[in-house]
């Protein structure tokens, strides 16, 4: 029964039996894009920095690149997708 099941692991390569003929769920990859954009919040929610302030900031008001400095959560709409593209989140 072990030898089948290790051979049948083989052929398809989708799951792994270790010695205990345990199945191991492969392991869900972090979107390293994601992971250098986005922050999880204690409560789950995501932080986002703002586009449009690191280059061309002469013409910018101070107040506008003062309001583009802040951190601001993702919107509901997108939150789900963000959970997707960082399963284990990001601190």
């Amino acid at each position: 029964m072990y030898d089948r099941l290790s051979s049948l692991s083989r052929q398809t390569g989708k799951s792994v039996v270790q010695k205990r003929r345990r199945v191991i769920m492969p392991k869900l990859k972090t979107h390293k894009g994601a992971a250098k954009r986005f922050r999880s919040t204690a409560s789950g929610k995501f932080k986002r920095g703002h586009s449009h302030a690191r280059h061309i900031l002469t013409k910018k008001a101070h107040k506008r690149k003062r309001i583009l400095d802040i951190d601001v959560l993702v919107s509901e709409s997108d939150q789900k997708r963000v959970e997707k593209m960082l399963p284990y989140g990001r601190n």
